[in-house]
């Protein structure tokens, strides 16, 4: 016996997967319609995630890489454990 979703009010948007992007340029694209800068450190790793309206952007990278991008970085940014 299957799961049966009854209810049509489930918006896809809202559990879509963030993207993953590979490239600083790519960052500072998605960067002018972002709304929050998460990072995430994780030993030599460091996670940026950008919201947007519509998705949320992930690029890993250096901590010296992390430093350079978040410089230009006008929206709010949270630090996460």
């Amino acid at each position: 016996m299957g799961l049966c979703l009854k209810s049509s009010s489930w918006n896809v948007s809202a559990v879509a997967m963030p993207k993953q992007i590979f490239s600083a340029e790519e960052f500072k694209k998605i960067l002018e319609k972002a709304t929050e800068c998460r990072i995430v450190r994780r030993g030599d790793k460091v996670k940026l995630k950008l919201r947007t309206p519509k998705m949320i952007y992930v690029l890993v990278t250096s901590k010296k890489e992390a430093d350079t991008l978040l410089k230009d970085v006008k929206v709010e940014v949270k630090e996460i454990g």
